[in-house]
């Protein structure tokens, strides 16, 4: 080494006959502070050894800084915030995303792919189905369209569906009311209009604009009947001011706005007043015969145990106690692993709910609205 003047750290056999590189062969050059051409790198003999981490949070490691410095990082798409947000229906989100990565299996690709030998649209039969005509050029689409469009208010004219795509990216994000019923609106149309095709395609339905508005309709009133400040109907209002209905859907869609006000679903006033009533003899027999053929009776005094829950309103000691039983699913097993859990309840517990979901079952539908639900 001489004086190490002309001695290169990284390739020269300075440590025990041995180069850097031989004796560090996973030590990646450009992960360090030392240049590749190095030389009389002068080391200090009063200074111990030590491992000093590149990324650091508050003086400690940090995994996920970590992470950040090492995975690859791209440019998130333009409509990527008018995916997710406040009121967004997973399923209807989920299959814009699809349309607009363009990963939808239209008939034109299920042809190219050999699936088909027709790739003409299904609604219309006008011209080649792809993601641009089923969701804008389409007749269906055109129609559903020329409802919804006013709603977001949209003042340009637009005549592609990239071009729509590009407004709602600049005009449906944010987190006032407007925005946000732009990107349900967005994601409604799109998922109806999707859903329409496929029954048309493998069921043999035929739906009309009419039906989809109408549906399109009730998810809109349900998402946002929860907006009761006066700023928001206001604003609400400024919306759907520049309705321009042509056709039989004005009748229809004319109730938008007084949806938000008076026309909500619930039920009447007789059915919540059927819901006070006390237990029938009928209820509680239909309750009984719709248990399973295992399912244990119990003691005969159902009427009395059912009218004192009516009067009372409370619960005999230990009625809703259950016990934790071990059922072998091996004859003869000594193994813990080899036993399956269960829960033994009492028969009048379960019966007594079984009575009211009877009760409640005809109802629930018109409280409930399908959009409320994931998937």
């Amino acid at each position: 080494m001489g004086n190490g003047a002309r001695t290169e750290f990284w390739y020269d056999p300075w440590i025990q006959r041995s180069t850097m590189m031989e004796t560090f062969p996973r030590v990646k050059i450009r992960d360090t502070d030392i240049p590749r051409n190095t030389k009389n790198y002068k080391i200090s003999p009063n200074i111990e050894d030590k491992i000093d981490w590149k990324v650091m949070n508050h003086d400690k490691f940090s995994v996920s800084k970590t992470w950040n410095v090492y995975k690859e990082h791209h440019s998130c798409p333009p409509w990527i915030k008018i995916l997710w947000g406040k009121n967004s229906i997973p399923r209807h989100n989920f299959i814009l995303w699809l349309a607009l990565k363009r990963r939808l299996r239209t008939k034109d690709k299920l042809k190219n792919w050999g699936i088909t030998p027709y790739n003409d649209c299904v609604q219309c039969t006008n011209g080649i189905e792809t993601i641009e005509h089923c969701f804008f050029e389409c007749d269906m689409a055109v129609e559903v369209w020329r409802i919804f469009l006013p709603i977001c208010r949209t003042t340009e004219k637009i005549e592609t569906w990239r071009r729509m795509v590009s407004w709602f990216c600049r005009k449906a994000t944010g987190k006032n009311i407007l925005a946000n019923i732009r990107r349900v609106t967005f994601a409604s149309v799109v998922y109806a209009l999707w859903n329409v095709r496929n029954r048309k395609f493998f069921l043999k339905e035929t739906s009309y604009s009419s039906t989809i508005v109408r549906r399109i309709r009730n998810i809109l009133l349900d998402k946002f009947n929860g907006y009761s400040t006066s700023a928001t109907l206001n604003e609400i209002l400024r919306c759907i001011q520049q309705f321009c209905f042509l056709g039989p859907e004005a009748f229809v869609l004319g109730l938008f706005f007084s949806g938000f006000l008076s026309a909500l679903r619930s039920i009447q006033k007789g059915e919540a007043e059927g819901l006070l009533l006390p237990f029938a003899e009928n209820e509680i027999y239909a309750a009984l015969f719709a248990c399973t053929r295992k399912k244990a009776p119990g003691p005969d005094t159902f009427i009395e145990f059912f009218d004192d829950f009516h009067r009372v309103n409370t619960l005999p000691q230990g009625m809703n106690t259950y016990f934790m039983v071990l059922v072998p699913k091996v004859v003869g097993s000594a193994n813990i692993k080899y036993y399956r859990p269960i829960s033994l309840g009492n028969a009048f517990f379960n019966f007594l709910f079984e009575t009211l979901s009877l009760r409640w079952a005809p109802i629930l539908s018109k409280v409930i609205s399908d959009s409320h639900h994931a998937f």
